[in-house]
Order: C-alpha cells, then structure tokens, then sequence
C-alpha cells in the first residue's frame, strides 16, 4: 500500500500465480524517482512499480540453484544500486548486472541439497559444489574431477563407496575412492530440450542452441555443456561454427569453443554470423558488431526486427520485415525496388560460392526465393516464367478438343487453351461443379464430371446437365466415356440405379449394373462399339465387357494383375495397367532433399499387359512389360485415372511418373521410346491424351507438359508452397542451385527454382511429429549424407536415404534429481518425474532402467540390497534385482530412514504418526509410533526430515511452513532442539547420524552438530 500523508492506496499483487503467501512482500524499497521495488515471496522476479504511471518492471535476479532460493529482503543504497536476498546469498544490482557476495565458510554453500556418513567421514552437497570432513575439511568441485558443482544427491554403495548425483541424469554420476573423484557420464540419445534454438557443424560433430546450453552429437552420442562448462549462460540464443571452432551466443555474453569453453565477449547477443574467413558478427537485438575486432558498433539504418543473420567475405546481411540489409563499411537497404518480390524478408543465407539467398513472404504468406547478381535480386536461374501460366498447379485431367482448344481440369479450376492464351473458369468464376474426375467432348460440347454432378459448357458458360429424373443430380461422377456413334456415357459412384447411362443427344438411357454396390472407375470403347469398363465392388477390381445386352467378367485371377487402368486399341486389342505394389520404405521425396540425389521413383512393382479383344470378349495376353514408375495408383479419395492413349500411327503412349513409355503397337514386350517428363518434381502422372494435330499431352500433379514430336514444352502455375508451410525460417544452399527450406510450419522440402517439394502428406513425416508440427530452427548436411534439421518442440531429426530419426529428450532424464540409491552393480536416482536405474560399465554407464512416476522423495537401499522409493502420493515402492516393482504403501510418504538394527521408518505428510517395517516379518512386521502433535502437526509442518542414530533414538525435521527446528524421540520420550538450543536455523533440511552418535544438522542457516 502506498501513503501520500492523505489517503492510502492499495496496490494488487503482480504476481503471475496467486497462491497461498502470494502476497507477503518479503523485500521493499524505495528509489529516489518515486519507483518502488517489490520482492514477492517464493521465487518470482522482482517487481519494479511507478505508483504514479502504473507502469511495471520484472527484474530477473538471475539463476537460482536451489528451489527453495526465495526472494528477502531489498535495499537501495546511495549509488542507486539495488541489494537484494535471494535465497542464502546476498546480490548487488548495478549498470544492469548482478554480483554475488558470500562470506567465508568451510561449506560450499549454507543451504545443503543431502547428507552422508561412510563411516569415516561426513559428506555433505549442495548446488555450489561438495565437502568432506574427517577432522579437517576438504572442499571439491569441477576442478576436482565434478562434472558440475550442482549436486543433489549422495549414497554410500555396500562396498562403503561413496556416490554423488548431479542435477540431472544427463550429468551422470560420480564415485569417491582412493584416487579422487571418477565421473561416469551415460551417454544419451538426445539434446536435452526439445526445442532446438540454431544448429551448426563441426566436420566431426553438430551443435545445437538450446534453452538448456549446447548439445553437441557425433552422430552416435549427445553431450550438453552449459554455464558450468564454461558458458556464460544456459539459455543459448545462436550458434555458428568455423572449422573445429564454435562460437555460442547468450543474453549474457558469447563463449568459444575450441577444445574447451572460454568467453570470449560479455556482449549479449542474439544471432550470429561467421563469415568464409572466420570473422564473427553478432547482433544484440539494437546494434550489429564484429566480436574479434575493437567492438565498434553500428544500428540498422532503421527500426526494424532482424530475423536471419548472414556472412560473406565482405558483408553482412540482415533478414528484416523492412527488406533485405547489408553492411559492408555503410548499409544498403534492398527493398522491392531492387529486385525483392516482397518486403517481408524472413529468412537469408549465403552458400559455398558465395552467393546469397533470401526469402520472402508475399501478401498472401507466399514463399519466394530470390538471389543476390551483384546489383539487384533475381529469381532462381531454373526459373521460366513464360511456361508459369496456369493458375493451378495440380492438372488431374486433360481434354483436346476436336475444336482445337485444350482443357485441363487442375486444382485451380476448369483451364482453357484457346487460340494461344489461358483463360479459367473456377467457382469464383462462376463454375457450378466440385473436384473435377473426367472431361469428354461429345455431341459438340464439352462435359465435366465432378464430385458434385455432371455439367456442360454451352459455349459461354458451364450449366448442370439434364438428369433422366428430376431430383437425383449431384450424385459424383467417375468416368466418362464416348462411344463410336456420339453417345455419351457417363458413371457414377453407388447409390442411383442409373448410376451407368448414355446420352443421345435428347435423352437417358440407364445400363444396368449385376450388382448394388458395383460401379464403372473407367471406361472405353472398342471400335466395335463394345463397352470395356474396371468396374469395383466394395474392394475388388474386375474387368467388365458389355455388348450391348450382356455383361463378361474378368478377374484379377483370370488377368494375373489387378486392374486398375485400360485403354482399348484401334488395332482390337485391350491395354491394361495394374499395380503389385510393395510399398517404398521412405517417400521418394526424402531422396531429393539430399545433394545431388537422384530424381524422385516410384519403388511400386506396375506393369502394363495387352490381351486380345473379341465380339467373344477378351482372349490370350500377348504381352507385359513392367515398369516400376507405370501409373497405375490415384491420389487419396481420386479415382483411378488415364494413363494410356493411342495414335493414329498404330503407337501407344503409357504414362509413367517420370516419362512416357512408347510403344509401336506391334511389339508390346518394350517401349521403343522412353520419352523423360520435363516437369519439376513430377510425382505422379494422371492423364494422357492425344490432340487432333497429333501433340501428346501429359496431365501431372505439378503441371501440363506437351510433346510436338521434337521437344517438350511446358506449363504450370508460378512455385507456390503448401499454404500450411508459413513462411521460411531457414535456407539451405545446395551446390546444385537448389534451396533445402525449413519454415515456421513444420514444412521441410526443397526448391529448385520451378516448384516446391517435401513433406506435404502426414505419411511422409516423421512418426514423433503425428500430431504437432514444429517450427524447423536449422537445416546442415553431413558428408555421409544425411540431412539434419533442428525444431521448435519437435527436437532433431537426421534423415538418411532409408529412414527418419527423431531424436527428443526423455523427460524424465531430463528433469531434476531428488534421491538416490546404491546397491551392488546399480544405482538408483529419483527424479522429479520418475525414476532411473544407472548401471556402471567401466569408464561409462547406461540407463538400464528409466519409468515416469510423480516426484521421487526419498529413497534407499535396506540390509537385503532391495531399494526403496518414496514416491509422492503413489506410496513406496520396494524394488528388487529383476523382479517387478512391489508397493508395500500406499499414501504420501515423504521420507525414509534406515535403522542400524535393519528397520525401516516411513514418514507420511498426511498422518500423525511414524510407519516401522521389521523386515523379519510376522504379525508385527508394521507398527505406528504416534507423534507428539504438540511439536509436529501433520500437513502443517510436514516430516521432510528422518533419521535413526545408533541407539536407536529417532531423529526428525520439517520444512513446510512453520519450521519448529529438530525434534528428538529418545527412551520413550519426545524433545525439541532449536536455535535456542545453538541450532544454525529453525529450518531443518537434513540430517545424518554418524556412527559415533554425532547428528549433523543441515538447516537453511547452515550445519550444525550435535554431540547427545
């Protein structure tokens, strides 16, 4: 509240979470502008308030090892420094940086996180390193062989061997004996932290910026380095590498790697560039600096955001939403007038050769990749928008009129070509249909077949087509088909008894099908005037021959290939393309992100067989020619489409993913010409057709491509991404010229100037990522071949030519270490969110053992060798060698405690009394001691705290709320120790009773020692 000598004003609590204690204001102090600082209880930033604006500050005061590092009291001194008490230190605040003061102690820390006795010396650890006294006290951290300072856990194995648990299981642990201290670290099969900040390579390793410091990978083995490791802080915010040399960047400074981490800048920075020469720039967030020089510092020439950071021998170059910047001794701002299509740069990088590459976000979120030629931005030399004409790039179906004009239906729409120009019609243009299946040219117009019905274009407009019986038009058609004498017939999927009928010109006539739920997917005709159709029923697919009355079936038993596609010759004879398929191990798409990797296939065995054709139906196959690229497969939810056609000259053109297979007509065992598709990441081919001035054209999901006999010619729509992509995060330069793009949507494919591919289907993508799609940070290559990329929440990926691999941190491994257990050949640490079982091998170790749970409090290890687990409201669980976990309580046990006699003692947060097991067993295996509630009130001022000395005297401490100091039960009777008593503090953290009978005390002010 404030007083200005008149009123009182109450001012509420800024604290994000308002729990019980939330508003108990520990810390208060006044500055001379009026500002008031305001420290919360816990361990919430402190709060800077101007009572007159209301405007307010959060002050981070930096890391706090422990978790019970709760915010004190606060002073502002005549220099305008802020002191501040933060847990058990006392820290300074001045020129935005803090400072911490201790005194001189032979602890490491006066806050303790354990307490051991091996029987020769008491060993206690904190998060500022370890301490042992044996007469005299001896002092250890990383310079002694620690992996870190930061430790949580001891226990003293049966072989009287002392072990040592780290913040984490990723730290590994470490084991006291008569050459110091031995690190065993576990290798892990991640980063620590599924989100990856920035990456870069090493030629032996990758490096990735995390929140939790630098993971680095062999490509077998993680390790993580943070502040402990020399770095300034854990939170990286950029990471580049030079050779062997890596450089990590931080709000609190940026550290080199080269062998070991030193600081080489206390500048914050929070991107970084490192140019072909070694020189290193950062950006802080305001001004652009080279680290190596004399620390001169220049601004952007505007206000903008800096999204990518880029080095060149002679420049930097900056992503912003305000254009593309570049300094090289002055600035120069690249907007759209020198070449950008957008403003919105979101991404640059420059490649091997040099060259720089930006990316772009349009009006619309549309991707564009351009290059830098020296003066201006240019597209990408693939780039050939003269054949960039269509409006959709997906063509399903292809119609050449005998009126001359060509109609593609394509995902944008109905296209025309007609008299050397493209028009669309669409359903913003007007266009009554759905998904369009089939196109035919019958009784002077042309007819659409679409999801939603049948149309007709009557030469200026599409209208709906008549129907035999008013009311059932809309049903989705599935194939057309014109028969010799101008009839047009059209099939549609079940659920109309005229789901198969012709149109004369003036009206239906409806050809009954044998069965309900059978339906026409194709259909041609003889030049007999025979209906050849692939009928389906239900799953199966069958060959059916109508004469006019009678239908003949053929199966894929009679065929020996399931049908799927056909296409009936001039000549009499009957083409058939069908599929068995073995599916591909990996889509072919993945093959193409790599560098020179060859053009996406297709692994699905398909073939093409021809039979003779008869007024008696179909007679012997005369041939079959496999190919494993034949179309024979739809896209999801299309219907089987087109891939044959005839000529006038006795050929037959089949229609492969990647080229079309020419046949003489007479020899049907091999194509006499193989004609390769020229379109950009051509993956699937969906149409053939023969125009009247003998021009083959293909329909493909990236576009139309037509065949004059010499050349190919092609069109399709400019490059557009898939809209789910976003916008670009990270570039790639391949030598290639193409451009591995990683977006702010999950998307991870490429461009090579013409077209977009990559991880457009669910089933292309990794399975950890089924249901997110995270953000991809940063793209590398590997000289074996991989491709690597780091995500926002997804973690790493390494893409190989056979597999995904998808490497997330394990949450438990990663969470904090409570406790921890030796027996003979395993150790057991409990873990905020689980447990995990360590097996020392050698120099190393592995996690033999890792199983979620809720927080671990306590655990054990009795005179049989089992271990026990205090798990938080989940009870105790007793674990033994290869035999399943037994839990022998239920409840909230917080502690456990070993009697030198072989009981067990259980604290339980929620009862008033003790648990005693007699491992002998019988009738009175358990039994309750009652507690003096007048020195302990349950779920007020929880038992934390339990051991049992020598004699068997029961010792206990609380930490909740109310710390009421060390309470003794000794000969039947309870006491209490406080400060009073020469106790360091009220707050007892730990206790240890050493064989001799001393207690040693571990409480918030310090360690004390009691001699009964």
């Amino acid at each position: 509240m404030r007083f200005d000598g008149d009123t009182v004003t109450p001012f509420a609590s800024a604290a994000p979470s308002e729990r019980l204690l939330a508003y108990r204001v520990p810390g208060l102090a006044a500055a001379s502008d009026g500002a008031v600082y305001v420290a919360y209880a816990g361990e919430e930033p402190i709060r800077r308030l101007d009572p007159l604006s209301g405007d307010r500050e959060l002050i981070d005061t930096g890391p706090r090892l422990a978790r019970w590092a709760a915010n004190g009291a606060l002073l502002l001194d005549d220099s305008g420094a802020l002191w501040a008490g933060v847990g058990d230190s006392v820290r300074r605040l001045a020129g935005g940086q803090w400072s911490e003061l201790a005194g001189p102690s032979d602890l490491p820390a006066n806050v303790l996180t354990d307490l051991a006795h091996d029987g020769r010396a008491l060993w206690l650890s904190s998060v500022s390193g370890m301490a042992r006294f044996d007469g005299r006290w001896q002092s250890f951290g990383v310079a002694d062989g620690l992996p870190t300072i930061d430790t949580r856990a001891l226990a003293v194995a049966p072989d009287g061997a002392l072990w040592a648990a780290f913040d984490t299981p990723l730290r590994g642990l470490a084991r006291y004996g008569a050459d110091g201290w031995q690190t065993l670290t576990c290798p892990t099969a991640a980063p620590t932290s599924a989100a990856i900040i920035d990456a870069a390579q090493t030629p032996d390793a990758l490096w990735f910026a995390t929140a939790t410091g630098v993971s680095r990978s062999d490509g077998v083995n993680w390790r993580t380095f943070d502040r402990r490791d020399g770095l300034p802080d854990d939170a990286i915010t950029a990471v580049v590498a030079h050779g062997d040399t890596v450089w990590a960047a931080t709000a609190r400074g940026i550290a080199r790697y080269d062998g070991a981490w030193r600081v080489v800048s206390d500048a914050p920075a929070v991107a970084l560039a490192v140019a072909s020469g070694g020189a290193l720039w950062a950006y802080d967030g305001r001004e652009l600096f080279r680290v190596d020089q004399d620390g001169r510092r220049v601004a952007p020439p505007l206000p903008t955001t800096v999204r990518d950071l880029a080095a060149t021998g002679d420049a930097v170059w900056l992503a912003t939403p305000d254009g593309a910047l570049r300094y090289d001794g002055v600035w120069t701002v690249f907007t759209p007038a020198e070449g950008l299509p957008s403003i919105d740069v979101t991404a640059i990088g420059a490649g091997d050769d040099g060259r720089v590459w930006a990316a772009t976000s349009g009006d619309e979120g549309q991707i564009e990749i351009v290059t830098f030629d020296g003066a201006r931005w240019v597209a990408h030399p693939n780039r050939d928008v003269a054949a960039e004409q269509l409006a959709g790039r997906s063509v399903l179906r292809i119609l050449a009129a005998p009126d001359g004009d060509v109609w593609l239906a394509t995902s944008a729409g109905l296209e025309r070509l007609h008299e050397g120009r493209w028009s669309l019609a669409s359903f913003a243009k007007g266009l009554p249909v759905g998904y369009i299946r089939a196109l035919a040219w019958a009784d002077d117009s042309v007819w659409a077949g679409t999801t939603t019905g049948l149309v007709r274009f009557d030469g200026q407009s599409w209208q709906p087509a008549e129907t035999p019986t008013p009311g059932q038009s809309g049903t989705p058609v599935t194939a057309l088909a014109v028969a010799p004498t101008g009839e047009l017939w059209v099939a549609e999927e079940p659920g109309r008894s005229d789901r198969l009928r012709f149109y004369d010109g003036a009206a239906w006539t409806i050809v009954p099908l044998p069965a309900p739920t059978m339906y026409v997917v194709q259909m041609d005709f003889t030049a007999a005037g025979q209906l050849v159709a692939v009928v389906r029923d239900n799953v199966r697919a069958s060959v059916g021959i109508y004469d006019g009355q009678t239908w003949s079936w053929y199966t894929s038993d009679n065929l020996r290939l399931e049908p799927q596609q056909l296409g009936a010759a001039p000549d009499g004879r009957l083409w058939l393309a069908g599929l068995s398929a073995d599916g591909a191990t990996l889509p072919e798409v993945v093959e193409s992100l790599q560098p020179g990797a060859p053009e996406p296939s297709r692994s699905d065995r398909a073939a093409v067989a021809v039979f003779e054709l008869g007024p008696a139906g179909l007679g012997e196959e005369v041939g079959r020619f496999h190919a494993p690229d034949i179309a024979t497969d739809a896209w999801p939810g299309v219907v089987p489409f087109d891939p044959i056609a005839f000529g006038p000259d006795g050929r037959v053109y089949v229609a492969g993913h990647e080229a079309i297979y020419v046949f003489n007509g007479d020899d049907v065992a091999a194509p006499t010409v193989t004609l390769e598709l020229p379109l950009p990441f051509a993956r699937l081919t969906t149409d053939i057709s023969l125009a009247p001035d003998g021009r083959l054209w293909v329909a493909t999901n990236v576009g139309a491509a037509v065949w004059d006999g010499r050349a190919w010619r092609s069109y399709y729509a400019p490059p557009r991404a898939p809209e789910w992509w976003g916008s670009v995060n990270t570039l790639l330069p391949r030598a290639d010229g193409g451009i591995v793009l990683g977006t702010d949507g999950g998307g991870l494919g490429l461009y090579t100037g013409r077209d977009f591919t990559g991880l457009t289907d669910e089933r292309e993508r990794p399975a950890e990522w089924a249901q997110i799609r995270p953000p991809i940070t940063a793209l590398l290559y590997r000289d074996t071949g991989e491709l690597w990329a780091a995500t926002d929440g997804g973690g790493v990926s390494r893409l190989t030519a056979t597999e995904w691999q998808v490497y997330i941190p394990n949450a438990t491994l990663a969470a904090e270490v409570t406790a921890l257990a030796a027996t003979e050949g395993r150790l057991w640490l409990g873990i905020k969110t689980g447990r995990v079982a360590v097996e020392p091998v050698g120099d190393s170790c592995r996690f033999a053992a890792v199983e979620p749970s809720a927080w671990v409090n306590d655990a054990l290890r009795d005179r049989q060798g089992d271990v026990w687990l205090a798990v938080d409201g989940e009870g105790v669980l007793r674990l033994g060698d290869g035999a399943e976990p037994t839990r022998e309580l239920t409840g909230d046990i917080q502690r456990l405690a070993l009697s030198p006699n072989g009981e067990l003692w259980f604290a339980d947060d929620r009862q008033p009394w003790l648990l005693r097991y007699r491992p002998s067993g019988g009738d009175d295996a358990w039994s309750r001691l009652p507690l003096d509630l007048s020195l302990s009130t349950p779920n007020i001022d929880t038992t934390t705290v339990l051991a049992v000395g020598p004699d068997l005297d029961l010792w206990l401490g609380g930490s909740t709320y109310e710390h009421r100091g060390l309470v003794r039960f000794s000969g039947g009777q309870w006491s209490h120790l406080t400060t009073a008593d020469g106790l360091a503090d009220n707050w007892v953290l730990d206790v240890v009773v050493a064989p001799d009978g001393a207690v040693w005390v571990a409480t918030y002010g310090g360690l004390s020692r009691y001699e009964p």
